[in-house]
Formats: C-alpha cells, sequence, structure tokens
C-alpha cells in the first residue's frame, strides 16, 4: 500500500463502516487511477508524496453526512438517525409555523382593546408605536416549506426555510449594529435564538431524492393543531401574564411541551420518534439557556420568568433528556444487534 491510498483510506473513514465495506474498494481504486500520469517515475513519486486535495476531502464528507442522513447502505442505527434528523427537521418547521398565527392573535387582541392585566396596557399606552407594528408576512413561508416538503418539493422546501429565516438575520444584525441601544446580553440571546433555527434549517439536508416524503396526514392535522390552537396560545399567553410578575415564558413552553413529548409513551413507542425527541432535546436546552443568560443579564427585568423556574425547567429536561438518551441507545444497539449486516460487493 503507497502513502497516497494509505492517506485516502484515512479520509474514507468519515464514511459508515457498512457504506465502506460496499464501496471502499472502488473508491479508492478509482481515486488512484485519477492521480496516474502515464509516467512510472511521476507516479511513484507522487504515490510518496500526494495528498488529496482539500475538495476531494469535502466532497467525502459531505458524501458521509448525506450517507449518515438517507443512505441506501448503512446500518440500522445509522438509518434510524437519518429518519430521527428529518422529524426533527419538521418539527422545526412546525414550530416555526407558530409564528404567523400567534402574531395574528396578538396583534388583533392588542388592536382591539381586549383585557389585559392593568400592569401590561400601562406599558404598550407607553410604546404605542411597538403595539401598532406590523404582522411579520415571512411567516406564511415556514408553512409553505412544510407543505412544500410533504408533496416531496424538497429544494422548494429548504429554499422557502432559508428565505424565512431572513427576518430573524436581519433582527440580529441590526441590534448589532445599534447594540448600544440594547443590552449585551440580549444581543447575545438573539443571536443564539437564530443558530438554534438556522440548524433545525439545516436539518432539511436530511431529505433528498433518496427519501420518500413523510406521511401527509399526521403531519397536516399537526400543522393545523398549530394553526389553530397552539399559535393563538402563544400569542396571548405572553401579554396576558404580568410584566412585573411573569409565569411562562417562550422556552419555558418549549420545555414543558417537550418534556410531555418525552413522558408520554405513545409518542416514544417508536425508535425513531424516540430518537427524534432525544435530539431536540439540545436546541430546547439552548433556548432555555440562552434566554435564562438573558434575564440574568437584565437582572431578573420583566418578560421572563423568575430565575429559579428557569433553572428548574432547565434541571428536568437535562434529566429527563438524558434518562430517554440512555433508554434510546440501548434500543438501537439492540435493534441493530439483531438486524443483518448488509452485503459487500463481489
Amino acid at each position: 500500500m503507497s502513502v497516497l491510498e494509505d492517506r485516502y483510506r484515512a479520509v474514507l473513514r468519515v464514511l459508515p463502516a457498512s457504506y465502506r465495506a460496499v464501496w471502499e474498494e472502488e473508491m479508492v481504486s478509482t481515486f488512484l487511477d485519477s492521480t496516474r500520469t502515464g509516467d512510472p517515475e511521476d507516479d511513484e513519486f507522487l504515490a510518496d508524496s500526494r495528498r488529496p486535495s482539500a475538495s476531494e476531502v469535502v466532497s467525502v464528507v459531505v458524501l458521509a453526512v448525506r450517507v449518515r442522513l438517507a443512505g441506501p447502505a448503512v446500518a440500522p442505527r445509522i438509518a434510524i438517525g437519518g429518519q430521527a434528523v428529518r422529524v426533527v427537521a419538521m418539527v422545526g418547521l412546525l414550530v416555526n409555523a407558530i409564528a404567523l398565527p400567534a402574531a395574528v392573535v396578538q396583534h388583533w387582541w392588542l388592536s382591539t382593546g381586549m383585557p389585559l392585566p392593568a400592569v401590561n396596557r400601562a406599558v404598550i399606552d407607553a410604546h404605542p408605536a411597538d403595539t401598532a407594528a406590523g404582522i411579520d408576512v415571512f411567516g406564511v413561508l415556514w408553512i409553505a416549506a412544510l407543505v412544500a416538503v410533504l408533496v416531496g418539493q424538497y429544494r422548494a422546501g429548504k429554499l422557502l426555510a432559508v428565505v424565512a429565516l431572513v427576518p430573524s438575520a436581519a433582527r440580529a444584525i441590526e441590534m448589532t449594529v445599534h447594540r448600544s441601544d440594547v443590552p449585551d446580553s440580549l444581543v447575545i440571546a438573539v443571536w443564539c435564538d437564530l443558530l438554534v433555527y438556522v440548524l433545525l434549517v439545516a436539518a432539511l439536508a436530511a431529505f433528498n431524492e433518496r427519501v420518500s416524503p413523510p406521511r401527509r396526514r399526521p403531519w397536516l392535522i399537526a400543522l393545523a393543531v398549530v394553526v389553530l390552537g397552539v399559535g393563538p396560545v402563544v400569542g396571548v399567553l405572553p401579554i396576558l401574564q404580568p410584566v412585573d410578575q411573569p409565569g411562562l415564558d417562550w422556552p419555558g413552553l418549549v420545555c414543558v411541551v417537550w418534556l410531555v413529548a418525552a413522558v408520554v409513551p405513545r409518542v416514544t413507542r417508536s425508535l425513531t420518534s424516540a430518537t427524534a425527541v432525544a435530539l431536540l432535546a439540545v436546541p430546547v436546552l439552548a433556548l432555555r439557556l440562552v434566554w435564562l443568560l438573558y434575564d440574568t443579564g437584565l437582572g431578573g427585568v420583566g418578560d421572563y420568568p423568575p430565575l429559579l423556574v428557569g433553572l428548574v425547567e432547565l434541571a428536568v429536561v437535562a434529566a429527563a433528556s438524558v434518562l430517554l438518551l440512555l433508554r434510546t441507545g440501548h434500543r438501537v444497539r439492540s435493534e441493530a444487534a439483531a438486524a443483518p449486516r448488509p452485503s459487500v460487493r463481489s
């Protein structure tokens, strides 16, 4: 084995072992053939000195990601991981779909003079421009992205989701530019918040031409529940809580919903959904932690729950996620051990 071949095989180790068992020899042979010049001396020199180029390394890494998310010849535990990432991506679209109905209901509630705590009414009267702000029409793109994925239009769904991130990115940039007008802790929180949603959108990479569209009926029902039920609740919940005695904020509500999903046997009965719930613990914990840091940075001001409540939410979700991860990992290993191994091509 030449030095070049050894180096290329080292790069290929980023691929799943089950995939390498089928394709490694052919990939190595193709790569080595592409480096030959026809001159024996030059070929010998290159075999002992050349390294895989940056573009070749990147292509292998991209292939490794694609195979792990939706490959045709992967171990069962990797296939389950890819399926779980697709569920996470769909949940991310659902969560973002809450924004539009929440904004519509909140705007209607405030503009029509519906009942509010006296302290909240005083704050709104002191800042009428904030109340009159228009509804973000980009919110409809999240719903459109989810529907596009359900009908198999993955590229359109990914593009719509990326465009839907524009307002959040613009807000983060604007706060950074005018950071003298806002607390540093809020700037950091907004950027971290954006990063969480970028990662959820990035999970859409798990959808490609090899993957069948998700079952439409369950996701359409979930979308209807989000738009007609959850969205309006999320819209009015923060404005109905006195700003001087806040209760449950958005990250806290996310923690509660995640805990319900983690403890309901029907949700975690499927190994794929259990793995997805375990993966979703990461953005849930990130949101809770980031906004707790913002709350602390403001000295416990206003729109967020007391620090103690937030810490309890953080601790409970962290403990539940560890238990779920251990249980799910054991189930994945058991299923992988029972599954037949992929055959190697002759």
